[in-house]
């Protein structure tokens, strides 16, 4: 299985793993940030400024549209 692009800003690995695109964090990193601390994805830009605010809304666009995987 190779890499897939789901859209502008999230990605698949080979194995099946969200990644935001362009770094090293998985969408299940942002997701549980939102979780655990209540986190906006305002103010998960704001503690990991090297994520753009459209990144962050898009890691929790995926998580809350795959949620049971996750």
């Amino acid at each position: 299985m190779t890499a897939t692009e789901i859209g502008s800003h999230i990605r698949l690995d080979e194995r099946g793993v969200a990644w935001i695109d362009a770094t090293r964090v998985k969408v299940i990193e942002v997701a549980l940030d939102h979780i655990a601390y209540g986190w906006s994805a305002e103010e998960i830009h704001r503690q990991q400024p090297h994520l753009s605010l459209a990144q962050a809304h898009a890691a929790l666009a995926f998580y809350y549209d795959h949620q049971a995987e996750f």
